[in-house]
């Protein structure tokens, strides 16, 4: 239904003197014609007259015409449907997707669906609108259940749409980051939910976890640390193996326990080829197991043929050497040596046979300046870089080893601050990577470090890992940053006092320094070939449902960036077939990505064409893989939906008591239609119809009088 009305700066009083006044001034002007006219044209042209008057009034009142529409609304129902790939699990209740089916064909539905209109999403690792559902909506696939993202999903669906309730149905392993029990928005709407699945322990062996060096040397026996888990079992004995391909590594019996048990085995190989190599460990299955899509798990390693040779200046002793020593010195995969200005019995530089140089407040202004260049010429050989500043910094001395770091000097200072440190949302940052144990955010908990109150400003093709701010500043300030640039691999972090991460910060931060080294030392030290022209995946190895990611650097014969290149690449595994164009970033960088790629072995190879010449054809291999994520926990967490109902003021039901389901949604208070008003206003002295309409009156008068002879 649609009403209007009409507004004016005048008020009615007005308008009616002025409407008088107009037919008055027209028809005196109308009372005798020269020569004259009939009485009906005499009165044609008096209201032809009137009403332009009358109109030009009205137009400096600036009158409004408002419509208003209204539109009763149905209340909106958002189903969420979990998609992911522990729904093809079969339990004592039965196959879990053939209750979800179930559950969104009861009566109970169609009875809600009469009265609101149903919103479906499908869980996954990313929530997924469905335009209208039918069985085929669902494949149960997802690698992931991210309860919270979906339940932020229907939160954000309420601002646009009068969102009454929350339907989920799940198993409720949420197996996304985070909880949903502890995130505020998920408790906008009352969540009403249906638990998928058997709460008992299931007959099943599970790999939950393995550990593994991610750079490994060849012909050095090589740790493999696996977790496991048994329920449901009675005295069988099971074969854990490592396998390279068809190789088997290393394998052990294990003899499993009456019930729910966790085991810590330990397995080893000696690695051969150098290079990226992929390895499987796996357990054989027990009689009657749930699944045995969680019997498997892939890791990869980088082999290198022999211990990376690590060589930290120090300007002076301090507690950042002697912690950063001791980090170096705990990984196997490093031979540390230490040249400290002013400490006695420090070891002689061989930057011949160095693999990664660590400065940590060097230069000074007594340091030996014939190291510098020997410094800058090693790194510009391919020994990686690093620098941590100090207080007694030297910028003179350092500007001759500036063109190797990932940074220039533009504004000097010796002031000394405090600053908090905070990384960068980069995704697979190989700097920040962490163990899990150290939590979500690990990084707000850290006590503050020091850092000279200078502008040292990142170069073009530098990349930022974490950023730092000051007690009083207003923006933040580029503190991590890495730098790879042909066979130049250089990384600062402009800051300095970090032993006080490990000796000063929260019991869940403890020596959280420690693998924040190792990772940026072990960057520093994996040596890439001698290439202007590079396109590899981001990683060797993908989880199935992850899109595959790649990067491509282009330089010209000078090494300098190419901005203009065409990279095409094609991926293929068995009879299946990607083809990718890479993006440009600037700086001679392109990314792309691949997305449904199943799991397999890939072979890609890439053409780079610069102004219709083929500059190169690079070719490489990278593997996608099961992820057995949502086969760690086979149980349904039907706790976690009851919280979830419970906290926002919903119910939870079983699929087979859904028969008050309709009725305690439809009793919530926003359960009822409602009305949509839209509004529009027509301002007439702001258009140039109502001119018109205004000249149309007087312009039809003067042509009447034409007709008519009169002056």
């Amino acid at each position: 239904m649609t009403d209007f009305a009409f507004s004016t700066a005048f008020n009615i009083g007005l308008l009616l003197v002025a409407a008088v006044t107009a037919v008055i001034l027209a028809g005196l002007a109308y009372r005798r014609t020269n020569p004259p006219v009939s009485p009906l044209r005499r009165f044609f042209l008096a209201a032809l007259r009137a009403s332009g008057i009358f109109l030009l009034f009205l137009l400096l009142g600036e009158p409004i015409l408002s419509f208003l529409h209204r539109e009763v609304q149905p209340p909106v129902l958002v189903v969420l449907v979990d998609n992911s790939r522990s729904m093809t699990i079969s339990d004592r209740t039965g196959k879990r997707s053939d209750l979800i089916l179930k559950t969104l064909g009861h009566p109970a539905i169609h009875e809600l669906a009469e009265t609101a209109v149903l919103r479906y999403v499908a869980i996954g690792g990313r929530p997924r609108m469905l335009d209208s559902f039918h069985p085929d909506s669902l494949k149960f696939d997802a690698n992931e259940t991210d309860i919270t993202s979906a339940v932020r999903t229907a939160g954000r669906m309420s601002l646009a749409e009068p969102v009454a309730a929350v339907l989920i149905v799940s198993d409720g392993n949420d197996t996304g980051p985070g909880s949903p029990v502890f995130d505020p928005e998920a408790f906008r709407l009352p969540i009403f939910a249906v638990g998928i699945g058997d709460t008992m322990e299931q007959r099943d062996v599970v790999i939950r976890r393995v550990t593994a060096n991610a750079v490994v040397y060849s012909g050095t026996e090589t740790p493999v640390n696996v977790h496991l888990k048994s329920s449901g079992s009675s005295g069988e004995r099971v074969i854990l193996s490592l396998r390279q391909g068809a190789n088997v590594l290393d394998r052990k019996e294990i003899s499993l326990g009456n019930g729910t048990l966790e085991y810590q085995t330990v397995l080893s190989y000696k690695p051969a080829e150098p290079g990226h190599q992929r390895y499987t460990v796996e357990v054989s299955p027990i009689p009657g197991e749930l699944t045995t899509s969680n019997n498997r798990a892939v890791f990869s390693a980088t082999v290198i043929d022999r211990k990376a040779r690590i060589s930290i200046i120090a300007g002076a002793p301090s507690p950042d050497v002697a912690f950063v020593r001791r980090s170096l010195e705990a990984d196997s995969a490093f031979q540390v040596r230490v040249f400290a200005e002013g400490m006695r019995n420090t070891e002689p530089i061989h930057f011949e046979e160095t693999d990664c140089m660590i400065l940590i407040g060097f230069p000074t202004a007594q340091s030996d300046r014939s190291l510098l260049p020997k410094i800058r010429d090693a790194a510009e050989r391919g020994a990686g870089l690093f620098f941590i500043p100090s207080r007694i910094l030297d910028y003179d001395a350092l500007s001759t080893i500036v063109p190797a770091l990932p940074f220039t000097v533009e504004q000097p200072a010796g002031t000394e601050i405090t600053v908090f440190i905070r990384p960068r949302a980069q995704p697979l940052d190989p700097f920040l990577h962490l163990p899990a144990s150290y939590g979500e955010d690990p990084w707000s908990l850290l006590p503050p470090v020091f850092a000279l109150d200078a502008r040292m400003v990142p170069k073009p093709e530098s990349r930022i890992h974490a950023v730092s701010r000051g007690r009083t500043a207003v923006r933040d300030e580029p503190v991590l940053l890495s730098r790879n640039v042909n066979k130049m691999r250089s990384a600062a972090f402009l800051a300095y006092g970090l032993w006080r991460w490990n000796m000063l910060g929260d019991a869940s931060t403890d020596g959280i320094l420690d693998p924040l080294v190792v990772n940026i030392v072990q960057w520093l030290t994996i040596r890439e070939e001698n290439r202007r022209i590079r396109v590899a995946p981001l990683r060797d190895m993908f989880t199935e449902g992850d899109p595959v990611e790649f990067e491509a650097q282009v330089y010209d014969e000078a090494f300098r960036p190419v901005e203009d290149a065409r990279i095409t690449m094609t991926a293929r595994s068995g009879n299946q077939r990607f083809d990718l164009t890479l993006s440009p970033l600037g700086d001679g960088r392109y990314e792309g990505a691949i997305s449904g790629a199943p799991k397999g072995e890939y072979v890609f190879s890439a053409e780079v064409k610069v102004g219709g010449n083929v500059l190169a054809r690079p070719t490489g291999s990278f593997s996608v893989g099961e992820s057995n994520t949502e086969f760690v926990e086979t149980r349904a967490n039907l706790r976690l939906l009851r919280q979830l109902a419970v906290r926002s003021g919903g119910r939870f039901y079983h699929p087979d008591s859904l028969s008050t389901l309709a009725d305690d949604i439809r009793s919530l208070p926003a359960y009822e239609p409602r009305e949509i008003v839209k509004s529009s206003d027509f301002r007439f002295w702001n258009h140039l119809l109502s001119l018109t309409a205004s000249l149309v009156f007087f312009v039809l008068e003067w042509i009447l009088r034409k007709q008519s002879g009169m002056l």
